[in-house]
């Protein structure tokens, strides 16, 4: 049988795929659990207004996205929403945090909260940097 490789956009299905075998290979290989993924959600009446999703693999917990709304910036519910993924990340096994963020968003934000860089990348061009970040431990 003939091998190709095809380019598919928005594929859930083929991106689930993918994730499903890794995991298996995975289990198999040393026999780890698998992922956990959660959010938190902060709404306001029936509207998400804030946000974490995150990822227990292993022990570590990666912050995938965290966000909230502008008006609601700057009155620590950012700091809330960390301090419950990784209260919830240390309730599934983890032990560290990792996270990323850009140099024009929150690398201070993240500083406050005892997360410390290990490594960087330079992109669009190199006018932009993309910190890589851990707190260890939780």
């Amino acid at each position: 049988m003939a091998l190709r490789i095809d380019l598919e956009v928005a594929a859930d299905d083929t991106a689930a795929t993918i994730r499903e075998g890794l995991i298996g290979f995975n289990r198999r290989a040393v026999g780890r659990p698998d992922p956990q993924p959660f959010s938190l959600a902060v709404r306001e009446g029936g509207t998400i207004v804030g946000g974490i999703n995150a990822i227990v693999h292993w022990d570590v917990i990666f912050i995938e996205h965290v966000w909230v709304i502008d008006a609601l910036r700057g009155r620590g519910l950012g700091r809330d929403l960390m301090a419950q993924a990784e209260a919830e990340g240390a309730r599934r096994g983890a032990v560290k945090a990792i996270l990323d963020t850009n140099d024009w968003q929150a690398p201070g934000f993240y500083a406050k909260l005892g997360y410390v860089p290990f490594g960087t990348y330079t992109y669009d061009a190199g006018r932009k940097t993309c910190i890589l970040l851990v707190k260890e431990p939780l």
